[in-house]
């Protein structure tokens, strides 16, 4: 499949799960062309000006009235709820589990004052930067999804789990609180509920796949 004919299917999926919604007169871009460049940003793993580059020189055909750089990121960043449109329907049972993002290497922590998140350990090495927190379903789907800096407690997460009602919710211990943990909510030790791992093949897409370890962002909004 060549990049056109990809970048086509991709717009037509996104376009099929949009709603209907009035566009203003002047929008250069509909609320699907913005989410399909969305996207692409986020598939190719470049920085802003070297991803606006690669599509003004390579498919400003598909996409003609492409905004000004800064313009483009702004509108983005303000239409990011859009993406939840895409989270799947839970099933019986979910996987509930935090991923460490770096946004600032810890030796230049010094130098530039983080503008958004902590230092913590994560996966047994220091970061500066911010958790976040998935819920997968049987199929390895994103039902939900919150966030928050580095050295806060998983168990602040508690309102995902709640948010999903009656589905279960697998966790390991880092989850539990002293008290209040949600009703659907098992904590499992090391070892029980092995369909747990099936997290970890999330986590491994998001850093390969999407480069999500290590982030350039400086804001929430554009993260």
């Amino acid at each position: 499949m060549d990049i056109v004919h990809a970048i086509t299917t991709l717009f037509c999926h996104i376009d099929d799960a949009m709603p209907e919604e009035k566009q203003h007169p002047q929008a250069k871009l509909s609320l699907s062309e913005l989410t399909t460049i969305g996207a692409l940003f986020a598939l190719k793993r470049l920085s802003q000006r070297d991803f606006c580059g690669w599509l003004a020189s390579n498919h400003s055909d598909m996409f003609p009235n492409l905004p000004e750089r800064t313009r483009l990121f702004l509108r983005l960043a303000r239409r990011r709820g859009a993406a939840e449109i895409f989270l799947a329907r839970p099933d019986a049972i979910a996987v509930m589990e935090s991923f460490g993002i770096e946004t600032l290497h810890p030796y230049r922590e010094k130098r530039h004052r983080p503008r958004i998140g902590r230092k913590e350990l994560s996966n047994h090495g220091w970061i500066v930067g911010f958790s976040l927190c998935v819920a997968v379903s049987e199929d390895w789907r994103v039902v939900a999804w919150d966030y928050g800096a580095a050295n806060v407690r998983d168990s602040r997460f508690h309102r995902l789990a709640a948010a999903l009602g009656d589905v279960e919710v697998l966790a390991d211990f880092g989850f539990h609180a002293a008290a209040g943990d949600p009703a659907n909510l098992t904590i499992c030790r090391r070892g029980e509920r092995n369909e747990r791992m099936r997290v970890e093949t999330v986590f491994s897409m998001l850093a390969r796949r999407f480069g999500l370890k290590k982030v350039c962002h400086r804001t929430m909004e554009g993260l």
